[in-house]
């Protein structure tokens, strides 16, 4: 699951996890991304993409050297040499100031439970046989 810590109007600031299968490896010379903000490509040169962590725990940290001024971004990430695993995400960036949670609704006290009067017992009435 993609970890997105961007927000509109900053640099962005990604974390992929990464699960290799036993005796896999990757390094950083494997790694390629392209990110697509709105209709723009932003330029590989100003994308800084390193793998991070211990083995089994690894992720991707990609960061941008420019500011995103797009809620929208479209992330390909591919992995591996020679041979090469692509992934696509969408991903929605928070707007500036980022998004604030509207107060909380005050809920009344509960009422206190009246007393209930039983309803009366009735018996079907019997049955008329001609």
């Amino acid at each position: 699951r993609l970890l997105a810590l961007a927000s509109f109007g900053k640099p962005l600031d990604v974390f992929i996890p990464v699960t290799l299968a036993d005796g896999e490896t990757l390094t950083d010379s494997c790694l390629r991304a392209e990110v697509t903000a709105g209709d723009a490509r932003v330029p590989a040169g100003l994308l800084q993409l390193r793998l991070e962590g211990e083995t089994g725990q690894q992720r991707i940290h990609l960061q941008s050297a420019v500011r995103i001024e797009e809620p929208a971004l479209r992330i390909t990430l591919a992995l591996g040499c020679p041979l090469r695993l692509t992934r696509e995400f969408n991903v929605l960036i928070d707007p500036p100031g980022g998004v604030e949670a509207a107060p909380p609704v005050p809920v009344p006290p509960p009422l206190a439970a009246l007393p209930v009067a039983p309803a009366p017992v009735t018996t079907p009435a019997s049955a008329t046989r001609e």
